[in-house]
């Protein structure tokens, strides 16, 4: 699983939001040094982001994120997405979740474990 995921530090976000690319640009050189396309590689990012003036948490969770920098012809299991989970919203009930997301995430996985 461990090449399939990454999970970025909490502080990532406060860095790039307070100093954009040039602040975090070396957080993922190892990554980088094992597969030439670093992040993209992934199947899936955990973003963790707090804001320390509210304390206030979320987390984005960056699904299939390769395909945010191919050629913009997506399949269905292959377009990227990114959901939100944040501290301060209500529980979702399962139905309201989209069916289109969460299969895009089954196909990619399948897809990853056939490889």
């Amino acid at each position: 699983w461990k090449d399939r995921i990454h999970v970025f530090s909490a502080l990532f976000f406060s860095r790039l939001a307070d100093g954009g690319y040039q602040q975090v640009r070396t957080w993922t050189k190892r990554l980088r040094k094992e597969v030439s396309a670093g992040i993209f590689s992934r199947d899936i990012l955990f973003v963790p982001t707090h804001d320390q003036t509210t304390g206030h948490w979320w987390l984005a969770i960056v699904v299939n994120p390769r395909a945010a920098v191919a050629d913009g012809s997506f399949s269905a299991s292959a377009r990227p997405a990114v959901l939100f989970l944040d501290s301060l919203s209500p529980v979702v009930p399962e139905e309201a979740l989209d069916d289109d997301i969460v299969a895009q995430a089954a196909a990619a996985a399948e897809t990853r474990d056939r490889k």
